[in-house]
């Protein structure tokens, strides 16, 4: 009932990842989170049934589910690039959590996922745990293993030797914490046949490793400054043959003060291997935000940064703005309004150059109802003698949905909307691609 953030899809090298949005999934959706990112519900793309049980008695949690899901959407994850492939048929996906508090905010937990349709099969099976060792000092740990049998089709397109593919994945954090200053170590071994299909895994084959800190003064209430702080970041990413694939050095300072404001900027260096060869890695970026007042706040991402043509195997440049503004007119009316530059320029000039401005509002009727506006605006403009196949010049995209809102209790809700996107190719017009008008009802029988 509510559509996604607009993100650009141009030149990524992993698959883009999508908040989930759907009530019968975020209900409870604390019970299903891990260091590791195993259950990632959005995989699960058109349910036409599914159950679910999640609870906590004492120090015990229990969460549990299970849907069938109309299409099966699988994330093929590699070292240096995921796909997205397509099983024909229907697929069940079942998820059991298990998690018990401990004294001194420590937990342990157990998690168990599967997914499978016909020949394909994929399953998950692990444990966690959270351990407040002291005041300032917090481990945390997931230990996976997974069994994966794809169907023949898939692994004669994908060369995958093997019928069945299984292999662990291994996360370690560790973080000190005190007033002034705290310092952190992350780990990470995930192998090159480890697959988390009801997850969200889309690199694997690596070893991660990386350390920061940050230092930090506190002001009073009525001082320039809040907090300030200085740290640094330094990772390393290699590949399953122990090849260099990420590596970066960051610095930066943090800025809190009055009226709700935030800095933070910095920059970096490092460098980046991608099919066997090397690009640089440097980088610089701001981001600022500010409450004046209560009824309106802005905020101001800047970054430019090396970067690589993927489809073409070139360096680039990459600069990206990203302006926001959110208002509130009185009790009843709240919107925000974010918009999103994004420029990549090769030997030659720019490959292309991406504006996206999405506005969201809501006006809230009273307690139980809401009206709610939702509309976004994309337009990508190419070179096509940069590019090796041919692309548009111009592409347009327009969205927009109207969604009515009527909540009897917290769980039980009725939706009504109406949504139409538009394309436009070379500046030939706008044309109308789709429109729905969709009605959802929500009961809860309360006892």
């Amino acid at each position: 009932v509510e559509a996604d953030v607009a993100q650009l899809d141009i030149n990524r090298q992993f698959a883009l990842f999508y908040p989930e949005r759907r009530p019968f999934f975020l209900e409870g959706t604390d019970f299903f989170s891990t260091p590791l990112s195993a259950v990632y519900t959005r995989s699960i793309a058109d349910p036409s049934w599914g159950a679910k049980l999640s609870g906590k008695e004492g120090n015990n949690a229990l969460g549990a589910f299970v849907a069938r899901d109309a299409v099966t959407n699988i994330l093929l994850p590699g070292s240096e690039g995921s796909s997205v492939e397509r099983i024909g048929g229907e697929a069940t996906a079942a998820v059991f959590r298990y998690r018990r508090d401990l004294q001194s905010s420590s937990t342990i937990g157990a998690l168990f996922t599967s997914r499978e349709s016909g020949e394909y099969q994929n399953r998950v099976g692990g444990f966690d745990t959270r351990l407040r060792l002291s005041q300032a000092d917090t481990l945390s740990m997931q230990v996976l293993g997974s069994r994966t049998r794809y169907p023949a089709e898939l692994r004669a397109r994908h060369g995958f030797d093997d019928t069945e593919l299984s292999d662990l994945a291994f996360d370690f954090n560790y973080r000190h914490d005190r007033r002034n200053w705290q310092v952190g170590l992350n780990l990470a071994d995930l192998g090159p046949d480890f697959r988390a299909d009801l997850g969200f895994l889309t690199r694997v084959g690596i070893r991660e490793a990386g350390v920061g800190g940050e230092y930090r003064w506190f002001g009073d209430a009525d001082h320039w400054f809040t907090r300030m702080g200085i740290g640094a970041e330094v990772e390393r990413t290699d590949g399953p043959d122990g090849q260099l694939l990420d590596e970066s050095t960051v610095v930066f300072v943090t800025y809190q003060g009055p009226f709700e404001s935030a800095v933070h900027f910095g920059g970096g260096q490092g460098q980046r291997s991608f099919l066997g060869d090397r690009y640089e890695r440097d980088s610089l970026f701001f981001f600022g935000a500010i409450q004046p007042t209560a009824g309106i706040g802005f905020a101001l991402g800047v970054s430019t940064s090396d970067a690589i043509d993927f489809a073409h195997r070139r360096p680039g440049r990459d600069q990206t703005i990203k302006p926001s503004v959110n208002t509130a007119i009185g009790d009843h009316l709240k919107g925000e309004i974010s918009h999103v530059y994004e420029r990549l320029e090769v030997d030659g000039g720019a490959l292309f150059t991406a504006n996206v401005t999405e506005m969201r509002w809501v006006y809230q009727l009273n307690a139980r109802a809401f009206v709610r506006a939702i509309f976004q605006y994309a337009s990508v403009e190419s070179d096509p003698a940069l590019y090796a196949e041919s692309v548009a010049t111009r592409t347009d995209d327009l969205f927009g949905q109207l969604l009515f809102s009527y909540k009897v209790n917290a769980q039980t809700a009725v939706f009504v909307g109406y949504t139409s996107s538009y394309l436009d190719l070379e500046s030939s017009g706008l044309r109308e691609t789709g429109n729905t008008l969709f009605v959802k009802l929500g009961y809860a029988w309360l006892p």
